[in-house]
């Protein structure tokens, strides 16, 4: 699927009326941003170029663009992770992550590794049948019981230990916050 049918799937589907009012707004959401942040992307690139030619920013996006310029790189590295997880769903070569990555990414990790995800699953639903198990249960308690009282045996130990030490960096830290603050008066 390229670029441009996925955008028209994402149109199509904010103004479908049989689809839930969150899903409808998320993908209207998306068709506003994709292209914002797309944009952005392009104008951060000119505005580097001309730059270097001595132009500046222009004062009116001087404090807009940096805002503008972190939500697109936020939103082309999500695009990019859900792109690479769930996309191609078959192993073929067309797709743009095939071409860029020189045939090394032909399939989405979800699809490339559904059986392993399958047999997890499975294993969490056999753990949590043992969990359930009203004859595991006691003893799991009782070994994590065990764990805690050793776990705040040695907490104590080692605060017992280095108390005074703590006390001092307390001491220090305080110390450099209350010369911080003469200094701001200043």
């Amino acid at each position: 699927m390229s670029f441009i049918s996925d955008y028209t799937t994402k149109l199509r589907m904010a103004f479908d009326r049989t689809l839930p009012g969150e899903a409808r707004a998320f993908a209207f959401c998306e068709c506003v941003f994709q292209p914002i942040s797309f944009a952005t992307l392009l104008a951060a690139g000119g505005f580097a170029v001309a730059s270097r030619f001595g132009a500046g920013m222009p004062q009116c996006l001087a404090k807009v663009f940096p805002v503008l310029l972190s939500a697109a790189v936020g939103y082309l590295t999500n695009w990019i992770a859900i792109e690479m997880l769930f996309k191609p769903y078959q192993r073929t070569w067309h797709h743009p992550f095939a071409w860029l990555t020189g045939g090394y990414w032909r399939q989405g990790l979800v699809p490339k590794n559904k059986d392993a995800i399958v047999d997890r699953r499975t294993l969490e639903r056999g753990l949590l049948n043992w969990l359930n198990d009203p004859e595991t249960l006691p003893a799991l308690r009782d070994e994590l019981l065990q764990f805690v009282k050793e776990f705040h045996g040695m907490i104590n130990e080692v605060s017992a230990q280095h108390l005074g030490a703590i006390q001092v960096l307390g001491y220090i830290l305080g110390a450099l916050a209350g010369g911080l603050l003469l200094l701001a008066r200043f």
